[in-house]
Order: structure tokens, then C-alpha cells, then sequence
């Protein structure tokens, strides 16, 4: 009984079937109600608000179905009409200003529309479909709770702060389930999160279609992660579903506020639901401790056999029936309950205060309309005041601001389980503030939920169909991967470290190598010795065994030893690191070397033949046979070869522009070698030349073989070309079948 009237509808009992209530539900459901029986008595009990007018409420009970929701709102509405369908309300609640209710989206979606017939607003405690926030297909419809397109975005953060990128999603039937997903689908096309299938399960399903669903979400495991927009129905159908197929802690449910309030709801799935998170409306702090329960409670019987009462003697014959129910469990929705009672009281406050000017003493209503009164949905859009979770301000659409608190489903140590607070979101600032330690698997379990992991920076990601996956593909040798997609070569003179191309540093024969080290020693024990020859061979010119010797053989004697000392200095050179003079001396002394050593005995075998073939023929001394002639006939052929090695079509032009180059064996070849710059015709120019003096010297030889025994030097010096034949025949199929400057 009141002044005026709120409607409630609540879901009190289940539904059983052919529009029939089934058992009763849990705690949690009846205390909705009680939330808003005690809400209007401390309404009616604060004499700041609604001065001289009472509160009253008639609660039906939808039973959890949307054709039973629709049925009990046609008592707010019965009416009488004449043949002009002009309608009277019935007299029983004329004095109705709004209702509180409906609980599902569904429900409410189609009981606005009746109450809109007659301009009745509702306010919805835990209605959260997108669609309500039409105005032109709801026009009277308001909320203390979240709208899904909030928990959509909410969902969306929760993934991103875990670094969920790969998802699954399961929804209802119905306006709260596909407007969810779809809402989930914008949310998720702005971010870098892929939904690997989307599955629908309806309330009539069958355990066969529930369990194919099961399967389907199997079908891809990178998929850990699973959203559920459904209410608790269908949910405790696939928990049940998962637990036949025994795919308990393959998944980790994500699920919407349909569910995730209480664990009694879940029917015996909850070790199914085991590490669940859930988002429900946030809770506040000064919650309900008891409830009271009177006599007018019409369901009062039901909830004492189910033991919902404790410590009650309550004689249900008698009005002396004053007990309480315990609030084992706090139930966030029925702050949301008492704000729609709050909002209610407070618009008809203001409807009051603004009615003054016109009459006091007329019943008021929120369908009634008067000049200097704001229409009533304007009054309720408009009324702000401090309720139980914070300040309520509904927007032009009839929603409040979102809180959520993020619940995950755990087991309790000393047995059973409870849904755990471990994190807070509000649609402020979008952040996910979490009161649980992710690293502690005793309290969060966070499993990977990815397509695909991060390619290391050395391997080229190779894109599938899902934007969510790739291939990770190694690079080709030498390359480099840029942008984790793409793979670039690097330069011959550079190779790949830590993904990047760097220079390499360049050998070359260095002293220091081992070989190099052999060459030295060698190189230098032989220059020693040809200055000690050299040294003796001019200190002791007198001595019997020199001056034995020709005078002109004195001299070429002299070049002789100044090419052997000249290639022993020339190997040297060669292991200094190329430079400008290194190169222009290797450029140099690379085959003249070896003519000064040749050219002289050339000279010497040609006299010495040309003298003995002469003699027999003719008196004449030959011409040029003299030490200056043989010296400088030796000399001349030495600088033959220096004028040809350059290259004859450039002549002297290439001799002072030396340079050094930086050599690959073949492309795979992991470091390169500096060595000069001599073109290969250049170096057989210069071979060829010397061969063609040593083969001079084996003719002169093989002439002068049967010299007189005076003149057997010609038999050492023929033995000496001989040998020298061979090993650079040798030589030369060595050095070009040589695949690096180094072992040249």
C-alpha cells in the first residue's frame, strides 16, 4: 500500500516449461527483491524525500521467461476502453508512477513496449542490451546498469591487458546475446584481436548441439580464451556440456554479467567454470547484511523450506512474522535495484516541488501531464543523486556510467568456491585495475591465448589468411629481416649480426698467420744469406775462385743476387696489409724479381753460345759480348718486363693509380680478403714473359751442353733451367687453380 505505486518484476523462480515457474532460485534472486521492498521502506522512512507521500510496490515474479514477463506486465496495464478507444487504467494500480524490472534484455525489450502504450518508464537493474539505449524504439526505458556496448569495450580491454590476441566467442539467442556479440565485433575490429569462431547456443539446444560446440571451440586450441555472452542458462549447458567431453581446464571462459554472480548458479559446473573470469556491475561499499522478511512476502513459505531463512519462528497464521534473511553472499545487483527505487522517489520529488505551482492536492503521476511540470521521462533523464555505488546521472539514452568488477572464479581453501574480486573497470578512463597478482598461478591461472607467437628478429613472418597468424620462415643466408616481414640481402662486404648488416673486417696474409709467420722466417733467413753472399762476393773479389769467374759474370752476378734478394724482400711486401705503396711495390717487383735472376744467365748462356758457334766459323769477335753490353742487354730485358706488366693498351696510365680491393671466395663466404688489384692479364703477361726467358735459357742451354770442362758452369746453369722448367710449370697451374689472393 502506498500514495503511489512501483511495479517490480523479478525472476523469483525458474522456468519449468509450457510457460510453467520451476523451482525457486537461489538467494541471490530473492534478495533482488527484497533490495527493493527495503529500499522503498527507507524511502518512505526519510522524511528529506516525498514529504507526505508514501511508497508502495507490487513484485511479480517473471519466472525467468520472457512470455511470463510480458503476461505479468499486463497488470500494470489492464484497462477498460469504450468504442472511441478511450482507455481507463484498471483501478487497482492508477496509482502507478514507473516499474522496476525487467531482469533479462528480452524481457525488458518487450515489456517497455506495453508499458509505452500508456507512457509507464521502466528502470532495468540488470537489462544491459545495446538496443535499449534506442530511444525511438524505447522511449521509456532507463537503467542503473552497464549497457552491453560497455562490456563489449570492457571485454576488449581485459584481452588486451592479458595479451590475449586469439579468441573464441560463444553467444545466445536473443536481442542481450547477438547484440553483445555484435558489439564485441566492433570493439574487436579496432584492436589487433582475431575471433577464431563464433558459435551460438540457444536455450532449447539440445546436449548433443551443446557438446558440437564444445568440439567446435576444440577444433582451435591456440584459442584458450573464450567470451560468453549468455545468460546463466545456456552457460551452465556448455559448462555441463564440458564436463561430459572432459575438457575441464582447456579453456579459460571470459564470460558477460548473464552469469558470474553467485556459484550456486551453476548448478554443480563449477569445477567446469573453474578459473572463469566474469564481469559484474561493481559493488559498493556499506552492502546489505540481512534482509527483512515479512509476512506479506508471498514466497516466504518457499524460502524457508530451502533453508534461505536461519534461526526463524516465524508463524506464517499469525502477523507477529518478523524474521531476517541472511546475505551470506553479497549480490552486487541489488544496489543497482535500490538506485531504480532511488531514481524513482527523486524524479517524484521533483515533480512535486515543480507541481506546487499548480495544485497540491491532485494525485500525481508520471503519465500525467501538467503546464509548469517537465515531462516525465525529461524528470527522470534529468535527476542526479548519490546512490549506493556513487553518484547516478543518467545520460540522454537512459544509461549511467559503467563499473565493472572483474571476478574470477576460485576454489576456496577450505573447500567449495567463490567468485574473487581481482580487478575493477570503469568507462572513464578504460583501464583494467587489478587487485590480484597475475604471476601467482594460485590466484590467476593466465594462459596464452595466441595464434601465433612473436617471430624472432632473425626469422621473416610469413602471413596466413587469419590476420592473427603467420609462419615464422628463416632469411636466406646474409639477409636480414626488416619489419618482421621482408628479408634483405646484405652486401658482399658486410654480414648479418644480431639482425643487422655490419661490416665485415677484411684478412689478408699477415705476418702474424701462420702462414705468414713460415714465409717470414723463410723470407728473411734467405735475404740474409743473399747479403752475406753478396758481402763475400765483393770483399773477397780477389780471391782465386771469384776472379775465376768471367768478368762479365762478375757483374750479372751482382743482378743476379740482387733479384734473389729482391723476391725473398718481395714475399715481405706481400704480407704487409695492401695499401697504396704496398700495391704499387707488389705492382713492381711481381715478375721482375724473377727476370733479374733469368735475364742475367740469359745473357751469359747467349755469349758463351754465340762465342763457341763463332769461333768455329769465323775470326770476327761477336758483337756485344762485353761486360757493359751483357749488363746493360740484362738490364733492358728487366725493364721489358716492367713496361709490359702493366698492361700494354694502357701502358705506364694503371702503374700509379694502384689500389686495393676486398675479395670474396663465393657469395656464402663469410669473410673477405683485401688483396691488389692485379688483372689477370697483367699476371699472365708477366708469367709468360719469364717463361718465355727461362725456355731461352733451356734452348742455350741444351746448345752449350758439350762446352769444353773449363766452361762447366754451362752444366750447372743447365741443370738450374731445367729444374726451373719444371717447378714453374708447376707454379702456374698452381697459381691459377688458387681460388684466393691469400694462397696466390
Amino acid at each position: 500500500d502506498g500514495t503511489v505505486i512501483l511495479g517490480g518484476l523479478f525472476p523469483i523462480h525458474g522456468y519449468n516449461g509450457y510457460d510453467q515457474c520451476g523451482p525457486l532460485l537461489g538467494p541471490s534472486r530473492v534478495q533482488r527483491l527484497l533490495a527493493m521492498a527495503q529500499a522503498v521502506d527507507d524511502v518512505n522512512n526519510n522524511p528529506d524525500i516525498l514529504s507526505g507521500v508514501t511508497l508502495g510496490y507490487a513484485i511479480f515474479d517473471t519466472c525467468s521467461r520472457e512470455s511470463i514477463a510480458l503476461n505479468q506486465s499486463l497488470n500494470f496495464i489492464q484497462h477498460h476502453c469504450d468504442k472511441k478507444v478511450s482507455c481507463q487504467r484498471q483501478e487497482q494500480y492508477s496509482n502507478l508512477v514507473g516499474v522496476v524490472g525487467a531482469s533479462f534484455s528480452t524481457s525488458s525489450m518487450l515489456v517497455s513496449h506495453v508499458l509505452a502504450l500508456q507512457q509507464i518508464p521502466m528502470i532495468s537493474y540488470i537489462s544491459t542490451s545495446h538496443l535499449l539505449s534506442d530511444k525511438t524504439q524505447y522511449p521509456f526505458f532507463l537503467r542503473t546498469a552497464t549497457p552491453d556496448n560497455l562490456q563489449a569495450e570492457a571485454i576488449v580491454d581485459l584481452l588486451q591487458y592479458f595479451n590475449w590476441t586469439y579468441v573464441s566467442l560463444v553467444y545466445s539467442d536473443g536481442g542481450y546475446g547477438f547484440e553483445g556479440m555484435r558489439s564485441l565485433q566492433e570493439e574487436v575490429g579496432q584492436t589487433d584481436i582475431c575471433i577464431a569462431t563464433i558459435q551460438q547456443i540457444c536455450r532449447s539446444s539440445t546436449e548433443g548441439e551443446a557438446e558440437n560446440v564444445i568440439r567446435k571451440l576444440q577444433s582451435y586450441p591456440e584459442a584458450r580464451v573464450v567470451i560468453m555472452f549468455t545468460t546463466i542458462f545456456e552457460t551452465n549447458m556448455l559448462l555441463s556440456a564440458s564436463l561430459r567431453l572432459n575438457t575441464t581446464g582447456q579453456f579459460v571462459w571470459v564470460g558477460s554479467d548473464g552469469w558470474g554472480t553467485t556459484t550456486e548458479e551453476l548448478s554443480g559446473n563449477e569445477m567446469a567454470a573453474l578459473g572463469a573470469i566474469t564481469f559484474q556491475p561493481a559493488t559498493c561499499e556499506g552492502s546489505f547484511t540481512a534482509f527483512h522478511v515479512d509476512r506479506n512476502n508471498p514466497w516466504l513459505g518457499e524460502m524457508i523450506a530451502a533453508g534461505m531463512i536461519q534461526n526463524t519462528t516465524c508463524n506464517l497464521t499469525t502477523d507477529a512474522c518478523h524474521t531476517v534473511m541472511a546475505a551470506e553472499t553479497d549480490d552486487s545487483i541489488v544496489h543497482y535495484v535500490r538506485d531504480a527505487v532511488f531514481a524513482y522517489a527523486h524524479a517524484l520529488d521533483s515533480m512535486m516541488r515543480a507541481y506546487i505551482c499548480h495544485t497540491p492536492t491532485v494525485s500525481i503521476s508520471f503519465n500525467n501531464s501538467y503546464p509548469c511540470i517537465p515531462h516525465p521521462r525529461d524528470t527522470l533523464l534529468n535527476t542526479t543523486f548519490d546512490g549506493s555505488c556513487g553518484q547516478v546521472k543518467f545520460d540522454s539514452n537512459g544509461d549511467v556510467m559503467g563499473r565493472y568488477d572483474v571476478r574470477n572464479l576460485q576454489r576456496r581453501a577450505g573447500g567449495g568456491f567463490e567468485h574473487v574480486i581481482i580487478g575493477k573497470w570503469d568507462s572513464i578512463d578504460r583501464s583494467i585495475s587489478q587487485d590480484a597478482d597475475p604471476s601467482n598461478p594460485d590466484v590467476l591461472w593466465v594462459p596464452k591465448s595466441v595464434c601465433s607467437e612473436p617471430c624472432p628478429e632473425d626469422r621473416q613472418r610469413v602471413q596466413l589468411p587469419n590476420p592473427c597468424c603467420w609462419d615464422c620462415v628463416p632469411c636466406p643466408h646474409n639477409h636480414v629481416v626488416v619489419n618482421g616481414t621482408s628479408c634483405v640481402q646484405c652486401s658482399l662486404l658486410e654480414t648479418v649480426d644480431a639482425n643487422e648488416c655490419v661490416t665485415i673486417p677484411p684478412v689478408w696474409l699477415s705476418h702474424s698467420s701462420y702462414t705468414g709467420t713460415i714465409l717470414t722466417a723463410i723470407s728473411l733467413g734467405g735475404a740474409v744469406s743473399t747479403l752475406v753472399a753478396f758481402f763475400v762476393f765483393v770483399t773477397h773479389h780477389e780471391h782465386p775462385l771469384i776472379k775465376a769467374s768471367h768478368i762479365t759474370l762478375h757483374h750479372l752476378s751482382r743482378l743476379i743476387l740482387l733479384g734473389l734478394f729482391e723476391g725473398y724482400v718481395h714475399v715481405l711486401v706481400i704480407c704487409w696489409k695492401p695499401t697504396y705503396v704496398t700495391c704499387l711495390i707488389n705492382r713492381l717487383m711481381f715478375g721482375a724479381d724473377f727476370t733479374l735472376i733469368y735475364a742475367p744467365l740469359l745473357t751469359k748462356l747467349n755469349q758463351v753460345y754465340r762465342i763457341f758457334s763463332g769461333a768455329s766459323s769465323s775470326v770476327v769477335k761477336p758483337r756485344f759480348i762485353g761486360s757493359h753490353a751483357q749488363v746493360f742487354i740484362s738490364v733492358l730485358l728487366v725493364l721489358i718486363q716492367v713496361m709490359t706488366y702493366p698492361n700494354v693498351s694502357k701502358t705506364w696510365r694503371s702503374l700509379f693509380v694502384p689500389h686495393c680491393r676486398l675479395w670474396y671466395r663465393h657469395i656464402t663466404s663469410s669473410t673477405p680478403i683485401r688483396s691488389d688489384n692485379n688483372r689477370t692479364f697483367d699476371v699472365v703477361a708477366s708469367i709468360l714473359y719469364n717463361l718465355f726467358i727461362i725456355l731461352l735459357c733451356t734452348y742455350y742451354a741444351f746448345k752449350t751442353r758439350s762446352l769444353p770442362a773449363c766452361y762447366n758452369e754451362s752444366r750447372f746453369i743447365s741443370f738450374q733451367v731445367y729444374t726451373t722448367v719444371v717447378l714453374w710449370v708447376a707454379f702456374i697451374a698452381t697459381y691459377f687453380s688458387m681460388s684466393t689472393p691469400i694462397n696466390r
